[in-house]
């Protein structure tokens, strides 16, 4: 999982992919189906749902204006448009942006999805051989990503089946877009840091989220109102993508396909920016210096689940509140 995601985070995350492919390798996933279509429930409010769901009919943009048929690269002069204004305000006007706003970014991604169904694999063959996916932080995973992404659309799986393929798939989009959100932020502080070093500035990345697309450091490197757009993406007034998945708002059937069409087409069309090490010596230095914890990992070795249940038990790296958690996934 990449780097910048907290550690404790990183564990819950495996815990419940070791728990969800515990019952898959059991064969057992009419239960699986089952159990998650008789209790799943929204946790989004209308409001939120409205502005953060992509329906899979309405207006789309034309497929051709959303990315280079050659390249595959997304098309940035689509956001060469009138944005919303930033900050808060109650008034009927400054929501009506955001409605605007989200209704664009719905057109925008189910032209994306569209484009990469037409595609097909051959999008991950043209990038890679243009070289997006090398010299860029999580490259690898980003390919990945593209390629189990683009394999799913052409399976042609509605997002309402209940089949057992489709439950995974829908599965396997959650996660999609845990990590497409993940790699898009590392991808924007890399790209910040190495704005600043080119100006003899050494300015620190702004440490939330949503001021991070504002920066000054990344709309200067990103085409005329791509940075904007991108804060708007992310912003709690909006769309909210990343903040909505990551902290559990969403049901295991909610993650809309488009959205993480249209994030995977934006990852691979950032410009790079040298891969800088997120990790900095802190608290926990002497851990990884005397003792790096991937390597003590490797050489455990553990083989059961009591094992497992130890190296949790005892970790200085978890939290006292997550190990019932991490311990009941076991």
């Amino acid at each position: 999982l990449p780097s910048r995601i907290p550690f404790s985070r990183r564990v819950v995350v495996i815990s419940c992919q070791i728990t969800l492919l515990s019952i898959f390798k059991a064969g057992d996933r009419d239960q699986l189906s089952s159990m998650f279509h008789d209790e799943t429930k929204s946790f989004l409010s209308p409001l939120v749902t409205t502005l953060f769901k992509v329906s899979s009919v309405g207006e789309q943009e034309k497929s051709g204006n959303i990315a280079d048929t050659e390249s595959c690269m997304f098309n940035w002069k689509v956001f060469d448009r009138p944005i919303p204004p930033c900050g808060s305000s109650e008034s009927e006007e400054h929501s009506a942006y955001y409605f605007d706003a989200a209704r664009y970014l719905h057109c925008l991604a189910r032209a994306a999805e569209s484009f990469m169904r037409q595609k097909g694999t051959e999008m991950v063959k043209r990038l890679d051989s243009a070289g997006a996916f090398s010299d860029r932080a999580h490259g690898d995973a980003l390919k990945a990503l593209l390629l189990g992404h683009l394999l799913r659309l052409e399976e042609g799986h509605t997002p309402t089946s209940e089949d057992k393929r489709s439950v995974a798939h829908q599965i396997e989009c959650y996660a999609g877009l845990l990590m497409a959100c993940s790699i898009m932020e590392r991808s924007i502080v890399d790209l910040c840091w190495h704005q600043s070093q080119l100006k003899h500035s050494n300015e620190a990345p702004p440490p939330l989220l949503k001021d991070l697309f504002l920066s000054h450091l990344v709309a200067d490197i990103l085409p005329s109102g791509a940075a904007q757009w991108l804060s708007v993406i992310f912003s709690p007034w909006c769309t909210n993508v990343r903040n909505i998945a990551w902290h559990g708002f969403l049901t295991w059937d909610q993650a809309p396909s488009q959205t993480l069409s249209l994030l995977l087409l934006l990852s691979v069309s950032l410009p790079k920016a040298p891969r800088r090490e997120w990790i900095q010596p802190g608290p926990f230095a002497a851990h990884f210096t005397s003792a790096p914890i991937i390597t003590h990992l490797l050489e455990l070795k553990p083989s059961s689940i009591a094992a497992l249940e130890h190296l949790f038990r005892s970790s200085p790296f978890v939290s006292e509140g997550h190990k019932p958690l991490l311990l009941h996934a076991l």
